[in-house]
């Protein structure tokens, strides 16, 4: 299993269907299914699972399914992107 520990930049809102995480470490990714809930930089941690990339935060109990995502260096987290 591949896996990726870091911090989530900036605050949490849940997971709101195609909101983009940007992490401590630089990288971005992109949830694909909605659930709410707030929290101010939640650690995280991403991993494959049958060739699928999961997002397990600290403050929520179920891991959610995310895809890598490229954005500009500029502050972007929890921003929309349209569908891959």
């Amino acid at each position: 299993m591949t896996e990726i520990r870091s911090q989530l930049v900036g605050e949490f809102t849940g997971y709101n269907d195609g909101a983009v995480f940007r992490l401590t470490k630089g990288q971005i990714w992109q949830q694909r299914r909605y659930k709410y809930k707030y929290k101010y930089r939640p650690h995280v941690r991403i991993y494959s699972d049958g060739g699928r990339w999961m997002a397990e935060f600290d403050c929520m109990a179920d891991p959610i399914e995310v895809v890598r995502a490229s954005l500009p260096r500029r502050r972007h987290h929890n921003v929309r992107l349209q569908r891959l």
